[in-house]
């Protein structure tokens, strides 16, 4: 924590938070911001969806293992138990596929004034992710209340607004290369896994068979 010694009397002595992050640590933080963004949950005030706020929980954890840092309260399991239930975390709440579609999106629609909002339609299982971009706000909240009367659980829908998304980018200048790294960082930790898994079920098959 710093103190501000303004030139202006009204700035003067204002207290300034500067946060040094590692790579990974900074990585976590732009796809929490990002999930934040796109689906109007507040994960960084430990609010929104159980599943992916765990989700959040077992990276950081995973993280700190490969600083050699202190796990993250409630995630203290060896690497092969967190990975394991991370699996079974993604195939529930497909965080990994909500950041490449969302990815994509700030590609696209970032840097455009053209229009004003976007609709987001998420479907879970199937893992599907369509974009609508709507001339006016009115069709945009038109077609979520169309949405949200299907009160089907398996949908997961938001309206943005392209500003918000010019406003994550420039926040985040390397934003591309932060969402995949943690994208790259928690694939490699669920490859780790199920190659661990496939060896102990072969080992066990092994044992099996030699009874």
């Amino acid at each position: 924590m710093y103190e501000y010694g303004a030139s202006k009397k009204e700035y003067h002595g204002l207290r300034i938070e500067l946060q040094v992050r590692t790579q990974l640590q900074h990585a976590w933080a732009t796809a929490v911001e990002t999930m934040d963004l796109f689906s109007g949950s507040e994960l960084k005030y430990g609010k929104g969806d159980t599943g992916v706020l765990r989700f959040f929980v077992l990276v950081g954890s995973l993280m700190a293992q490969e600083e050699g840092t202190t796990p993250v309260p409630g995630a203290e399991g060896s690497r092969e138990e967190l990975a394991a239930e991370l699996a079974r975390l993604e195939a529930n709440v497909g965080v990994l596929e909500r950041l490449r579609g969302y990815a994509a999106i700030v590609g696209e629609h970032a840097k455009t004034d053209r229009r004003n909002t976007l609709t987001l339609e998420l479907w879970l299982t199937e893992g599907q992710l369509t974009v609508t971009v709507h001339e006016t706000l009115a069709a945009a909240e038109a077609r979520i209340t169309e949405l949200e009367a299907l009160d089907d659980e398996d949908l997961d829908a938001v309206l943005i607004n392209i500003a918000r998304i010019g406003q994550l980018r420039d926040a985040y200048p390397n934003y591309f290369a932060d969402t995949g790294r943690f994208t790259e960082f928690v694939e490699t930790c669920l490859s780790t896994q199920h190659s661990h898994a496939t060896f102990q079920a072969r080992t066990q098959d092994s044992l099996a068979r030699d009874i």
